[in-house]
């Protein structure tokens, strides 16, 4: 028998979702500029960080195994649906401070490697910022913890 067309009669329904091609970081630029802001030290593997625009709004993390076969497909024939992790993404509201902003899904890769940005409270003060839900920081106890943050 016949196909049964679409809604409409437009005929069977086409996924119109464009595929991701994750390629390698080209802006080194703004990639120094994540490694800086974020404290990456050298053993990072900055080789690892993906984009799939040439933008570069998502920054993604993936293997080094993932990378490889990735960078491999020249002719971008695979379909990428998802690989890595996402890291960074351009921060949608005008921040004066920094343009990107650290992913939570990306935080446990990227944590061991970064030197800058990471708070260790004293558990009065966790327990404080978990039961009020935000805190100010004149309201930190005192210590090497508060010294850290006035210098950000």
């Amino acid at each position: 028998g016949k196909a049964k067309k679409g809604r409409g009669g437009k005929g069977p329904k086409e996924n119109s979702k464009k595929y991701e091609v994750l390629t390698p970081m080209k802006d080194a630029a703004t990639r120094d500029r994540l490694v800086d802001f974020f404290g990456l030290g050298d053993k990072f593997p900055k080789d690892q960080l993906m984009t799939s625009s040439d933008q570069g709004n998502k920054v993604y993390f993936v293997s080094s195994a993932v990378k490889e076969f990735l960078v491999s497909d020249v002719k971008s024939q695979l379909k990428v649906v998802g690989a890595g992790v996402k890291l960074f993404e351009k921060n949608p509201t005008k921040n004066e401070v920094f343009d990107f902003r650290l992913r939570q899904e990306g935080v446990q890769f990227i944590l061991p490697f970064m030197t800058k940005r990471v708070l260790r409270l004293p558990m009065a003060d966790f327990q404080n910022l978990l039961h009020n839900r935000n805190m100010l920081m004149d309201n930190l106890s005192e210590g090497k913890h508060k010294d850290e943050i006035k210098g950000w």
